[in-house]
């Protein structure tokens, strides 16, 4: 996907969604919908249920401005194959930091990436209390909080606490090491992400995860299906630059530097190595005929230009002054220009003002001639002296003004008053008012983990314009998603409420959004049952047919190990993955063991081929084959380096194997 205008994120390592004319002639209560009430995503072939849109439920403003903190949502996938990409986005200006910090900016100029991963040491300085250590986790743009101190005393291997922070489940973990019986600021945390799986940190070369006003970075993301992501890192300017993301499927992201001085850690060049083509050799180059992007900036804060995979040059140009910025902390301003390839004039320009403190787009112009005008609601932050902001207004060319307000909750880590879960008044072009209640607070709580209901990113209800509600309804503290949602009809309408049920199992963390069964409107329930091992859906059952008999799909996974390139040979790459290795379901009769009521007659098989123990093979699916009423019928798939399906054939009952 190229950066023809803004996007929003589908999930860290998803592709993104373009903000097209359309979208920006929806209605405001259809963005709250989405925002409120959730959206899916596709999930893998395995039949799994759709999973929630994920835990950032604000308004995106017609010009792709995030309307709970200000900011502008560009993001672009600079590259992308064998289930290993690079997904730019812009990132957290210095600032919004409660107190900036040694190395506290993005890696690619105004630019971070969805492989910036890393604890945050805090020291904050709270005019109440004095000193307020913190520990931050942040992925990308992301940040996610862990309440308690960075001087907390070492901890004995294993602790698992488990709480959920940054609306979404986390749970952290840590663990000392002694290097020859001394505590040698060596201690390694973990954080278990339902939604990204088990990442580890690890002092050393990759940064200081105990010390103060440092960062360390992540050395390992390991998916519950075996997946697993291992980072590489130089150090320039005494903080870890990356220089690989290795994938055990058998590609790699390879991070060049071309500058010194205070550019040394801004990427130049960037590229996707499929290492069943290309040997991975010792230095960090770039094979010849391999994907590559490339990078130029005219300082550390701000990237220039961006020439994508297949040389299409897109510029960023930007009037801001570090000096001026900082002078100027009462009334600054700047623009900032994205241009498309090939254009001359700018698609959106960005104007962004810097009242006391805090920053926000205060007027966007496009190259259709549109424009839209901002206002921000500020908050103050308690006993910092600093300002945020909490929604605010937009008015676009010719329309009326639409109003987007969000509540506020006190997040004691941080010593900021956050944005609440979502919006909590929407008042769109026509004058329709939307309400939801977020359990949001006003004032300072001196319990962190208190409101519960917002701390856990919990919409409790949302009421149209016309009176009907939408209510929520959660199982005790472990899942951000809802038990239990009931539409709630108009009142005098004499329509019925409606009510859906759900439930998680949150014991295990990689199995916290998926429903364990679902039961619609009409009492209706399909049950669900997954793999604690690797999280992979075993068996879905329907309900009753009118035969009286409950539909089930089963399935099958085995692990296998992708072959990569080592000189003349192929060696396995560790750990082995899970893969769906095949699926059964019955026809008209009940299901009955591992088989049929009706036996294998009624029985429908698919096998699923990822090809030979034996190299080259990125596991990339060749082929499946389905048997039914006694025949097999075999259909193959074929793919280009880097995983992008190139031919499929016929389903057919010739050959024994898929090439």
């Amino acid at each position: 996907m190229d950066s023809k205008g803004c996007s929003m994120q589908a999930g860290m390592w998803g592709q993104g969604i373009s903000i097209s004319a359309m979208q920006r002639k929806l209605s405001i209560y259809i963005l709250i919908l989405i925002s409120a009430f959730g959206s899916t995503v596709a999930t893998a072939q395995s039949g799994e249920p759709e999973e929630p849109f994920g835990p950032d439920k604000y308004v995106i403003s017609p010009g792709g401005v995030n309307m709970a903190n200000g900011r502008f949502r560009y993001e672009n996938v600079d590259l992308d194959g064998g289930g290993l990409s690079l997904t730019r986005m812009t990132g957290p200006p210095v600032e919004e930091s409660p107190q900036p910090i040694a190395f506290d900016d993005n890696p690619m100029g105004q630019f971070s990436h969805n492989w910036n991963i890393r604890i945050r040491n805090y020291n904050h300085v709270d005019t109440s209390t004095g000193y307020f250590p913190s520990r931050h986790l942040e992925i990308g743009d992301k940040r996610y909080l862990r309440p308690g101190g960075v001087n907390n005393p070492p901890q004995p291997c294993p602790l698992t606490p488990s709480l959920w922070i940054g609306r979404q489940l986390i749970t952290w973990g840590g663990c000392t090491i002694n290097i020859g019986g001394t505590y040698n600021d060596r201690i390694q945390y973990f954080a278990n992400s339902a939604e990204l799986g088990r990442i580890e940190f690890q002092s050393g070369i990759h940064g200081y995860c105990r010390e103060e006003d440092k960062y360390c970075a992540a050395s390992k993301l390991t998916r519950p299906n075996g997946t697993e992501y291992t980072f590489e890192y130089d150090v320039v300017l005494s903080r870890p630059r990356l220089r690989r993301v290795n994938s055990n499927r058998g590609f790699s992201l390879v991070f060049l530097y071309g500058s010194s001085g205070s550019l040394a850690a801004s990427p130049t060049q960037i590229c996707l190595i499929n290492r069943t083509v290309h040997s991975l050799s010792a230095a960090y180059v770039c094979p010849s005929g391999v994907q590559k992007v490339s990078y130029s900036y005219t300082s550390k804060t701000h990237m220039s230009s961006f020439t994508d995979a297949v040389n299409r040059v897109h510029q960023y140009t930007s009037t801001f002054n570090a000096a001026s910025h900082q002078a100027n902390r009462a009334g600054y301003s700047w623009t900032e220009k994205y241009f498309r390839p090939g254009e001359s004039a700018p698609h959106v320009t960005n104007t962004i003002k810097r009242p006391p403190i805090y920053e926000a787009i205060i007027s966007q112009t496009f190259a259709d001639g549109r424009s839209i005008n901002y206002t921000w609601d500020p908050v103050a932050i308690p006993n910092t002296g600093h300002t945020s902001v909490a929604g605010g207004t937009y008015q676009e060319t010719g329309s009326p003004v639409v109003t987007v307000e969000y509540g506020t909750y006190f997040d004691q880590g941080s010593l900021s008053l956050l944005p609440a879960n979502g919006p909590t008044r929407i008042v769109d072009g026509l004058g329709r008012e939307i309400l939801a209640d977020q359990c949001e607070i006003t004032n300072p709580n001196p319990n962190p983990f208190l409101p519960l209901c917002n701390r856990f990113g919990r919409t409790e209800s949302v009421t149209m314009p016309e009176g009907n509600r939408i209510e929520y309804e959660y199982s005790g503290f472990t899942t951000t998603q809802p038990t239990t949602t009931r539409y709630v009809a108009k009142p005098g309408s004499g329509q019925p409420n409606i009510e859906q049920s759900t439930d998680y199992n949150c014991l295990i963390y990689f199995l916290c959004l998926k429903p364990k069964f679902e039961t619609d409107g009409r009492g209706n329930r399909t049950d669900y049952v997954y793999s604690t091992v690797h999280g992979g859906l075993l068996s879905k059952t329907g309900p009753a047919d009118a035969n009286g008999v409950q539909p089930q799909t089963r399935y099958n996974y085995v692990q296998k190990n992708a072959y990569v390139k080592n000189g003349s040979s192929y060696v396995a790459t560790q750990p082995p993955m899970w893969v769906l290795s095949g699926e059964e379901y019955c026809k008209t009769t009940a299901a009955s063991g591992s088989g049929c009521a009706g036996g294998a007659a009624d029985e429908v098989v698919t096998s699923y081929d990822y090809g030979p123990a034996s190299g080259p093979n990125n596991l990339f699916l060749r082929g499946t084959v389905t048997t039914a009423d006694g025949q097999s019928l075999r259909t193959c798939f074929t793919y280009d380096q880097y995983g992008r399906k190139i031919s499929e054939t016929q389903p057919q009952g010739t050959g024994s194997v898929c090439p």
